[in-house]
């Protein structure tokens, strides 16, 4: 499903993380609790446009959907917090795994 849509909206789910493949905005809806695990907001916020109220929720989601206004810093996130190879990375190996999904094709030679 994700990459049939145009953009994200979550929480503090790792869902985020996934969505980075696509490059595309990506919304955090800050519901107001702090991960239990560690007890402050994720770091991964920084690099997002983040809505603490729910009544404003979606003129940022047509907001980020006409602008991505975060898009640099999503993608220096991204790319600086993946396990990097040399001659290639994360990012490029898991979009070939997923394109590969998408075919049909159940082994990659990465």
């Amino acid at each position: 499903l994700m990459k049939y849509s145009d953009i994200l909206v979550t929480d503090v789910s790792g869902c985020s993380n996934e969505y980075m493949f696509f490059d595309r905005p990506i919304v955090v809806a800050d519901n107001g609790i702090l991960p239990i695990a560690t007890g402050k907001k994720p770091l991964i916020w920084n690099s997002l446009p983040v809505c603490d109220d729910p009544n404003k929720l979606l003129a940022m989601v047509d907001y980020e959907f006409e602008n991505d206004s975060k898009k640099k810093e999503r993608n220096e996130y991204f790319n600086k917090h993946v396990y990097q190879e040399e001659g290639s990375t994360a990012k490029e190996r898991g979009i070939k795994a997923m394109e590969g999904l998408l075919k049909g094709e159940k082994k990659w030679d990465f």
